[in-house]
């Protein structure tokens, strides 16, 4: 998933994922950054903590560090820190 344009110093944006619990994944943490170097943050990561069953999590929050238009933005969505062998 990428965002394009930001075209606002501050966005709102709200962003909502359908997620489940795996015997190897217990959590997920969500960041908006620049894509290319130097990989600025462009919102705080947060963290989604699963369940054992299906769930929609839903989060609002706004942009921050650019001053223009901004077109080289992307979710990551991290797994490694709470995975299990």
């Amino acid at each position: 998933m990428s965002i394009h344009s930001l075209q606002k110093r501050v966005a709102t944006v709200k962003l909502g994922i359908i997620c489940h619990y795996s015997t190897s994944v217990n959590d997920v943490t969500v960041r908006l950054f620049k894509h290319v170097s130097p990989y600025t943050a462009y919102a705080p990561d947060f963290t989604v903590n699963l369940g054992t069953s299906w769930l929609t999590f839903t989060t609002e929050f706004n942009t921050t560090s650019f001053s223009s238009t901004v077109n080289e933005g992307r979710f990551q969505f991290w797994l490694s820190p709470f995975t299990t062998a």
